[in-house]
């Protein structure tokens, strides 16, 4: 890294503190753990979307393993 590469990110992080200092930013970081909360939320709603995936047509029927053996079929032979 050269000399003035260094310069211009030691520049350009002391410019981003001040901004982050001077700058009033939103309402919610003033609270304490607002931005554990929005991450937790963000798992639910990942972990719900994925549910309702699952449930519209990624999983089997609970009995298709059974029925795969009594038509026949050997493991990994799945098409109909």
């Amino acid at each position: 890294m050269n000399r003035w590469q260094k310069a211009a990110l030691g520049g350009l992080a002391a410019a981003g503190i001040l901004a982050q200092a001077v700058e009033p930013g939103h309402g919610w970081e003033a609270v304490p753990g607002s931005f554990a909360l929005f991450g937790a939320a963000g798992c639910l709603l990942l972990m719900a979307v994925a549910k309702g995936l699952a449930k519209a047509g990624i999983s089997r029927a609970p009995d298709y393993y059974r029925r795969l053996r009594q038509r026949g079929r050997t493991s990994g032979d799945d098409r109909d």
